[in-house]
């Protein structure tokens, strides 16, 4: 992983972090354990990386963040949880998406379980995020038209890991969650836009 070139560099990231027992994806493991805590109440107690170090830059991690709307750190961990195994997820009980809370970060870490889920080829993951947490963040855009077109494009592309059948039936799913009315007070508008602030921020 010490070679110069960026786009040496994101091909060789793109190929190991589909390897989740690769020493890269082992390495992003131990970085992960440094800023996420399981907690008993189903809290996921997580903390920002405080720099992007030499070694981080040679394993892929962008510095600068290549989309608008979140903070550099926010963006180094979102990359982070990208290439980890998703193992890292599994707790002794098992791990139910939405069962766990996940804060202010909650779009940053389900963008990094997507992009995991489409490297490692991981349809259980997939399966999980299409029937949870995805719809949630589409009901989210709605109304702002490109975050909604590239959350479509989020769902297409972990649907193309299934099969025709499965993939008719996991849209249906998403289509009738989508159809149910956005029932957001206030209070939860204005919660949810200081946390797109707070991750633009950090």
């Amino acid at each position: 992983m010490g070679d110069r070139s960026k786009e040496v560099r994101r091909v060789a990231v793109a190929l190991l972090a589909s390897l989740p027992e690769s020493h890269l994806c082992q390495r992003m493991a131990d970085r992960l354990k440094q800023s996420v805590q399981f907690q008993p109440n189903r809290a996921l107690e997580i903390s920002l990386p405080e720099t992007c170090d030499a070694a981080m830059q040679r394993d892929g991690i962008e510095p600068k963040p290549n989309t608008a709307g979140i903070g550099e750190r926010a963006w180094w961990l979102q990359q982070i949880i990208s290439a980890a195994p998703l193992q890292f997820w599994q707790q002794p009980d098992g791990f139910v998406l939405g069962e766990w809370q996940l804060g202010e970060w909650q779009k940053v870490v389900i963008d990094g379980w997507r992009l995991a889920a489409l490297r490692q080829r991981n349809r259980d993951w997939a399966r999980m995020l299409l029937n949870g947490l995805l719809p949630d963040n589409i009901n989210n855009n709605l109304k702002n038209i490109n975050t909604l077109t590239h959350s479509i494009e989020e769902v297409r592309s972990l649907l193309a890991l299934f099969t025709f059948a499965e993939q008719e039936t996991l849209a249906i799913n998403l289509i009738q969650h989508l159809a149910q009315p956005l029932e957001l007070n206030q209070d939860e508008t204005q919660a949810s836009a200081q946390a797109d602030a707070q991750i633009g921020a950090c």
